[in-house]
């Protein structure tokens, strides 16, 4: 599957929790019932907002060939994670915690 079938999968997995799909700065996105984006879709990764030192985004660093968010090369972005296709088994958990997160 591609990163986008993934993000797509979790789109219908995450729906009871009140989870839609969005456009934010020309990017599809995962945003919580209240707005808030926590998942980025990008065409061969997807990226988490989970917050900085935690244990989930220590664990999505870890993961070989993920990286903090650039969306720009120098504008790297704190607390969001960009998670190869690679490791999709993980991307169900990493968006459960960053869903979590946003409380």
């Amino acid at each position: 599957m591609t990163a986008a079938e993934h993000f797509d999968r979790l789109v219908t997995d995450l729906a009871d929790r009140g989870v839609a799909r969005a456009a934010m700065f020309g990017k599809t996105t995962l945003q919580n019932r209240h707005g808030k984006a926590f998942a980025v879709q990008q065409p061969d990764a997807l990226v988490f907002r989970l917050i900085a030192g935690s244990p989930a985004f220590e664990q999505a660093l870890a993961l070989p060939g993920a990286a903090v968010f650039e969306p720009a090369p120098g504008r790297a972005m704190k607390d969001w994670i960009a998670v190869p296709e690679a490791h999709a088994d993980h991307y169900p958990r990493l968006a459960e915690a960053a869903l979590d997160a946003l409380g």
